[in-house]
């Protein structure tokens, strides 16, 4: 089954590419491949999940295809869960990951307290309007000043629980993490490869 990743960000289709490689029975495109004007969604849903459907359903009815997008977002522990389901647009519009990072640092200068995790929540929209969801969280803190040239977003000031380099560090080196989005696309994949057997 052909299936649409509702997203022209190279790191998520990077991520969704690996993972895919293990369901055969699951054939990933891109919008790329589909043609030009893809849409903009506006993410207006207030949590991950609203947001990630709309896209889904936006993307399907653009191109015909079966389709899964993403919504992910930063949660800090000292800031109540903040930037959340705002994180791409922490600082405001138009998205700037430097300006987001920017305001979470000085948010949470002097603060001992440096715990947060990544969350992703993934949703597929099949056939029939049948509708898959999936969710994943990476734990772990963030650190006083960036570091590292790989990854996007916030993955510079952000220390997976179990290593000592940032998320930007680790992709950069060509070091694998089991990421938030990672571990969603695998159970998403898990539960669409299910459904594909039950309809065959």
């Amino acid at each position: 089954m052909k299936i649409l990743f509702a997203s022209s960000n190279r790191g998520k289709s990077a991520e969704i590419k690996e993972v895919a490689q293990s369901y055969p029975a699951i054939s990933i495109i891109f919008p790329e491949e589909v043609g030009p004007a893809a849409p903009e969604v506006e993410e207006s849903a207030l949590d991950y999940r609203g947001n990630a459907e709309l896209k889904a359903l936006s993307y399907q009815a653009w191109s015909g295809f079966a389709a899964f997008a993403d919504d992910t977002g930063l949660e800090v522990k000292a800031l109540n869960g903040l930037p959340g389901v705002r994180s791409a647009r922490y600082a405001g519009e138009p998205s700037d990951p430097k300006k987001n990072i920017a305001k979470l640092l000085d948010e949470l200068r002097g603060c001992a307290d440096r715990r947060a995790r990544f969350v992703c929540v993934l949703v597929a929209v099949l056939a029939d309007q049948k509708i898959v969801t999936s969710e994943a969280a990476l734990e772990g803190s963030i650190i006083e000043a960036p570091r590292g040239s790989g990854g996007f977003g916030y993955d510079g000031i952000f220390i997976p629980l179990g290593f000592a380099e940032t998320l930007a560090e680790l992709k950069g080196e060509g070091i694998f993490v089991e990421t938030h989005r990672i571990a969603a696309a695998r159970k998403l994949f898990g539960e669409i490869t299910t459904w594909l057997t039950h309809r065959a």
